[in-house]
């Protein structure tokens, strides 16, 4: 599609990165409430390294600095998140 409006190669960016990663981690943490932002995000980065080729990719190539910078914040908006919309009781 960005070929067809003149917008160029798709290119996969550290803030692409890491809202991936954040929407990966909430959806984690519908199923696994218990868990920490710090562990929804461990667990949301595994699936997403093993099940989506360019983001692995992505990834891979990551200094250190930059992995750091892709969890830290990541985590730091899901906990954002959480705070804003707290998951619901199960009353059923």
């Amino acid at each position: 599609m960005a070929n067809h409006l003149g917008e160029g190669e798709f290119t996969f960016g550290l803030r692409l990165a890491i809202g991936n990663l954040v929407h990966k981690a909430i959806q984690v943490g519908v199923y696994r409430v218990h868990l920490t932002e710090a562990e929804l995000v461990g667990a949301a980065l595994e699936q997403l390294l093993r099940d989506d080729e360019r983001f692995s990719a992505f990834v891979q190539g990551l200094g250190e600095a930059d992995r750091a910078e892709l969890e830290g914040e990541a985590v730091r908006q899901t906990i954002l998140f959480r705070s804003m919309f707290p998951p619901f009781e199960r009353l059923w």
